[in-house]
């Protein structure tokens, strides 16, 4: 009887620190370290390591528990080809939780999350970008207050916590979410539902004010998804066409009404169509095109192996000096695409490491129409094309926790489940 009720009580714990974990991620990142570490004391003491094994090894969870962790062992592999050491154990210590999510939540008893236990950890997370939106806000009106600035209302101002491409992410995700929750009927009351409704308002417009144009096309591309999903579900296409058109316009012109949106949209289609640039031009995209160019080259000279998963910073350093980079080389800036940083480090191998990572799960989700999963894989995919998110802990924190999570609930996300 003791047995059991200790058990319980691990078990509860670890729900517990589920949802606090999915409430911190938008806010303090000095926070979801700790719940990790509390996370994995409580998986220690709860011990019971045979049937913790056990849940990992049997099929087809071990196939998807190897290549959710292969592309850590990859890097760990990257450490004998290498000589920057330091780097390389900072490299490893960022991307831990590549091994440690999995290895947390694949043996533990995820069946204890249902799904009314699952929404109670989506609407944390919800809740949790909502209060980090607040206070962004509350920050940029006492900092308007005292200068008279309206900038501090745009771009990464509008961002207390993370930067605007990382922040974007987390609330496309959290539109997401809305959308799937009101969608399937999650939502019992109805003053609730209002008020996911008003936050996919309130949401979207913060797309637009934080103006990283990844957010922006991400916007554009949960439209089309929700479209898509709207289809499937209520088979009404006329009022959904009508629907969707009508959000178009209006992402459309809110992103014209705001100075800094345009303002960033414009020079990078130019950037892009451009013949010539200057290389030292202070300008995301100009500095991405170039950035990405070192990168290929780096990786032409190095296409097995790859530098070594301590050395690339140094290489790509190397690299601008070599173009007259001095913007690039002062910031020290990594590839700005983690398709070419993982290659870079790793060559082909880490570069498939990565790809397998992605596309298995995506292929997965789309077999089971864990439809929230695959599009939370959509849009990490394409955001992780313009920044390397798996190079910082706001990127790899958010991505192994609900990579690994999604997986694993597929069963009570599923189309099918009721």
């Amino acid at each position: 009887m003791l047995k059991f009720y200790n058990k319980e009580i691990h078990e509860n714990i670890f729900y517990y620190l589920i949802i606090i974990y999915s409430f911190s991620i938008p806010l303090w990142r000095n926070i979801t370290p700790i719940i990790i570490i509390l996370l994995f004391i409580n998986w220690l003491l709860e011990a019971d390591f045979k049937n913790k094994f056990q849940r990992i090894r049997k099929k087809p969870q071990i196939y998807y528990f190897v290549t959710f962790i292969a592309f850590y062992l990859v890097h760990y592999l990257g450490f004998i080809n290498t000589i920057n050491y330091e780097f390389a154990r900072f490299d490893l210590e960022i991307k831990m939780t590549f091994l440690l999510f999995p290895l947390l939540l694949f043996s533990s008893n995820t069946n204890i999350i249902d799904a009314k236990k699952l929404k109670y950890i989506f609407l944390a997370y919800i809740n949790g970008c909502f209060i980090s939106f607040l206070i962004s806000l509350l920050n940029s009106i006492l900092l308007f207050i005292s200068t008279g600035d309206l900038m501090w209302f745009f771009y990464v101002y509008i961002s207390y916590f993370y930067h605007s491409s990382y922040i974007s992410m987390y609330i496309i995700f959290a539109i997401g979410l809305i959308c799937y929750l009101l969608i399937e009927n999650k939502i019992r009351y109805k003053l609730s539902k209002i008020a996911l409704y008003f936050l996919l308002i309130i949401f979207s417009a913060y797309i637009i004010v934080l103006s990283s144009k990844a957010g922006i096309i991400c916007l554009f591309i949960t439209s089309f998804l929700v479209y898509i999903y709207l289809l499937m579900k209520k088979k009404k296409v006329i009022i959904n066409s009508i629907f969707f058109i009508i959000s178009l316009i209006i992402i459309y012109l809110g992103i014209k009404s705001i100075p800094t949106s345009i303002n960033r949209l414009t020079p990078a289609l130019e950037a892009v169509r451009a013949e010539k640039r200057d290389i030292n031009m202070e300008d995301g995209t100009v500095q991405r095109i170039e950035i990405w160019k070192c990168s290929l080259e780096l990786l032409r000279e190095n296409p097995i192996l790859g530098v070594g998963t301590g050395d690339v910073k140094d290489e790509l350093l190397r690299k601008y000096d070599e173009k007259g980079m001095t913007f690039a080389k002062s910031f020290k800036l990594n590839s700005h695409n983690q398709y070419l940083q993982t290659s870079v480090a790793l060559g082909i191998i880490g570069l498939l490491s990565l790809i397998v990572m992605l596309l298995t799960p995506l292929i997965y989700a789309l077999r089971n129409k864990n439809y929230i999963y695959f599009f939370f894989l959509i849009i990490v995919g394409f955001s992780i094309l313009v920044e390397s998110m798996f190079e910082n802990q706001a990127g790899v924190l958010f991505f192994t926790f609900f990579n690994t999570l999604l997986f694993l609930m597929t069963d009570r996300i599923s189309l099918n489940a009721k």
